[in-house]
């Protein structure tokens, strides 16, 4: 039974970084351009990398939000960096910063809980179980 879910959850993670290459490295179709001329590309750079540390914390069940958020950072990187010689596509060190703030914020987030002992507990039950009263 945890062989298939976390075999379920590494194909939840290959579908969502296959999606996360396509819609950051394939052709812009026409609106694209708009919308990313008018700014509001940062925010889908925050929430794309945001949702990257989500997916990847989940996916493996990582003890530690700051792996998944330094994964996700490293990716915002490499694909700012892959995106730099392509003709119809442009590095931004922008679409980085904003693609990291989405990673480290979420992590920010999700650890908050903890602290204050009304924590969701990790992936699979892992760490201490949430305070009562």
């Amino acid at each position: 039974m945890l062989r298939s879910r976390s075999s379920g959850r590494a194909v939840v993670l290959a579908t969502y970084a296959a999606g996360l290459l396509i819609v950051t490295l394939a052709p812009l179709p026409g609106a694209a351009y708009d919308v990313a001329a008018a700014g509001s590309d940062k925010l889908v750079h925050f929430v794309l990398f945001a949702g990257l540390a989500v997916v990847t914390y989940w996916a493996f069940g990582l003890r530690r939000w700051l792996a998944a958020a330094g994964i996700a950072v490293a990716a915002a990187a490499l694909i700012e960096v892959a995106q730099t010689p392509l003709a119809y596509r442009s590095g931004d060190p922008w679409d980085f910063v904003w693609g990291a703030v989405g990673a480290v914020v979420t992590g920010t987030i999700a650890l908050s809980p903890r602290r204050t002992g009304s924590a969701v507990p990790p992936p699979d039950g892992q760490g201490p179980p949430p305070r009562s009263g």
